[in-house]
């Protein structure tokens, strides 16, 4: 298992799913795992095969990108935060 954290953090969106694409093309010909951590959704979620939300060091759901994305609290938590991010 080959454990990642924001590989894409700070990288112009083309980039960065450039990165995306190798980690996924070394999944694919050599079998390996990757554990991904990412704030960047929007680029990651198309590679991903699992996701777990976390927020406050609880998971908040887990699943295939489609179902996360659709939890109403994972969108609650997050918008709630992002809110909160721009009023200060």
């Amino acid at each position: 298992m080959c454990v990642v954290d924001e590989p894409v953090g700070s990288i112009n969106p083309v980039v960065a799913s450039r990165i995306f694409e190798l980690i996924r093309r070394m999944r694919d010909d050599f079998g390996m795992t990757f554990l991904i951590v990412e704030h960047q959704l929007d680029i990651a979620m198309p590679h991903a095969d699992y996701v777990c939300a976390i927020a406050d060091g609880k998971v908040l759901c887990d699943g295939c990108p489609d179902s996360v994305l659709g939890n109403k609290e994972l969108q609650d938590t997050y918008l709630s935060l992002s809110w909160q991010n721009i009023q200060n």
